[in-house]
């Protein structure tokens, strides 16, 4: 067990820690300063570099504390043989998140936006060694599914794999928001069916056609049903102008009328 998951027993370092953490649930990390930190725990700013170095050393012993119990639980499955339904599979891969909202209703949801803000830092921070194992740990997942999912290429699994985890971590640190209307949990449900379906199209709506333009068939059934003009009537003798002028009665010349104003400005012509 490493320093940073080890339990704390000293009082001023674990009120720094729970400090920070509480700050940054709803800040983030760069809002978050020191004198924030040891003002919230009751703390002068030397207990900060005394117990972590710097904030910097802070920032990572959260990190590192937050993602540690989530690396450790996945690492087990990565080691498996690969079954072959991906349907049955990701659930379990997803099984230590999913804990982790069934728990909010009771704990409250502090625990997952630090988690998720925690989890966001990891690409903030790529140099981080806990943030070089989240990406190991994401390859040997990524190769694990393209043995699943065969007609999928690396990067049709990698792309998916970041599109569910960016909509994963934006439940995690803003479903606060919208949990009176929707539960967090339900929340949750609802994004493990999506991105299930994502990979397996068992939940995904079936593709829509294009329906046939209506306006090529008008114009064709038109051609088809045309009547051929008499071509004879179009070779009469024209009539000179000066008899025209004479014979026509004067009449008064109309104006066109403008269309009606729609609300658009004439934007559309439909």
């Amino acid at each position: 067990m490493t320093a940073a998951t080890s339990e704390i027993t000293d009082g001023t370092k674990k009120r720094l820690r729970e400090a920070m953490e509480s700050l940054v649930a709803d800040r983030g990390f760069d809002a978050v300063s020191v004198r924030d930190i040891t003002g919230l725990a009751k703390a002068n700013v030397a207990a900060v570099n005394y117990h972590f170095g710097s904030r910097e050393g802070m920032i990572q012993h959260v990190i590192e504390s937050q993602l540690r119990p989530l690396i450790d639980a996945r690492n087990p499955m990565l080691a498996e043989p690969s079954p072959t339904d991906a349907a049955t599979w990701l659930p379990r891969w997803h099984e230590a998140i999913r804990a982790m909202f069934a728990d909010a209703d009771q704990q409250g949801l502090q625990a997952l936006r630090i988690m998720g803000r925690c989890w966001e830092m990891t690409y903030v921070l790529p140099h981080l060694a806990i943030s070089k194992e989240m990406r190991t740990q994401e390859e040997q997942c990524q190769r694990q599914m393209a043995e699943r999912l065969p007609a999928l290429t690396h990067r049709d699994i990698q792309g998916k794999m970041r599109f569910c985890e960016g909509a994963l971590l934006h439940i995690m640190i803003h479903g606060h928001l919208n949990h009176k209307e929707i539960p967090i949990f339900e929340q949750w449900e609802m994004w493990q069916q999506s991105a299930i379906g994502l990979f397996t199209d068992e939940t995904l709506p079936p593709k829509r056609t294009k329906a046939p333009k209506a306006k090529a068939e008008k114009s064709e059934n038109a051609e088809k049903t045309m009547p051929v003009e008499d071509v004879s009537a179009l070779a009469t003798t024209p009539t000179p102008v000066d008899s025209v002028a004479e014979n026509a009665t004067p009449t008064t010349e109309t104006p066109a009328t403008p269309p009606e104003d729609d609300g658009y400005g004439g934007m559309f012509l439909f």
